[in-house]
């Protein structure tokens, strides 16, 4: 539960809450590209380590467990929330937005994702 913690409290310095356990673990389960990653890094030789963490609620969340706190994997209908909460907090550029997103965030192609929506924001440009 501490690490799941870590991923869902809010941050201090950027006062945000971006998704709570029961809202991601049912989108990651019918999210095919999701056990894709799962699977496909489930093996010895991966950096990846997927895992389920636990969390409050009785919730079980998946999540990418070989860094310290895990990242959550977060299913393609929740990628664009998770930027847009960070994206309107303070416009960080693409660097920096694509830093405070991969803190407690991972799914595939993250950094061409965070590049092209940074890139699409009439405040960053």
């Amino acid at each position: 539960v501490l690490a799941c913690r870590a991923i869902f409290t809010p941050d201090p310095a950027i006062a945000v809450t971006v998704l709570m356990p029961r809202e991601v673990r049912a989108p990651q389960e019918n999210d095919m590209a999701v056990q894709h990653w799962i699977q496909h890094h489930s093996s010895s030789s991966s950096r990846f380590k997927p895992d389920l963490i636990e969390c409050a609620e009785n919730t079980q969340v998946g999540a990418d467990t070989n860094v310290t706190p895990a990242r959550v994997l977060v299913p393609t209908a929740l990628q664009r929330v998770v930027f847009d909460s960070f994206q309107g907090l303070t416009h960080p550029g693409i660097k920096a937005g694509l830093g405070l997103v991969k803190r407690s965030y991972w799914w595939q192609g993250m950094g061409i994702d965070v590049t092209t929506w940074t890139k699409s924001c009439e405040v960053c440009q």
